[in-house]
């Protein structure tokens, strides 16, 4: 009885991986069989090139980045900009990266390279607010911290004074 159990699950859960890899390669798209499912049992005397024609339209779908054109320099230097543009704490994003998108931008203004760019150029801005407002907050607080340690210090002498007068009279 333990070995049919283990049996069943074991495979109830390779198959559940199996559908899972599935559907992450098909971009979360639900598959053809499970969509196509119903109609497929009511149609069963249709031809099959009818069949197959619903299949065929969720992968075109899954797979957008098929009917980009491959080869081409505005292809590679996208992908340049993408390898260059590695984070260092110093920098969030690479000069070189920068200025491989702009050149992309600049070259390949039709391109669907660029396109795909596009949130990339607005990414990359809005780190550079975000870098360029950092540097304004720390040096507001630098300013702000100077500014407690001098007053601290004037209370710390008016104790002082107040003390001192007290002792005098």
């Amino acid at each position: 009885m333990r070995r049919a159990i283990v049996f069943l699950l074991a495979t109830s859960l390779l198959s559940g991986c199996t559908t899972i890899s599935g559907w992450w390669q098909r971009g979360g798209a639900p598959s053809a069989t499970t969509t196509q499912a119903a109609p497929a049992k009511t149609a069963a005397s249709e031809e099959k090139p009818a069949q197959e024609k619903p299949q065929e339209a969720p992968r075109e779908k899954a797979h957008h980045r098929s009917k980009l054109p491959s080869g081409g320099a505005d292809e590679a230097l996208f992908k340049s900009a993408l390898h260059a543009l590695k984070p260092t704490p110093e920098m969030p994003v690479s000069q070189r990266g920068r200025e491989l998108l702009r050149r992309l931008k600049k070259e390949y203004p039709a391109s669907p390279w660029t396109a795909l760019a596009a949130p990339l150029f607005e990414l990359i801005r809005v780190t550079d607010d975000l870098a360029h407002r950092n540097q304004e907050l720390k040096a507001a607080n630098d300013s702000l911290s100077k500014e407690v340690n001098r007053l601290n210090k004037n209370i710390d002498q008016l104790k002082n004074l107040d003390l001192q007068l007290e002792k005098n009279r």
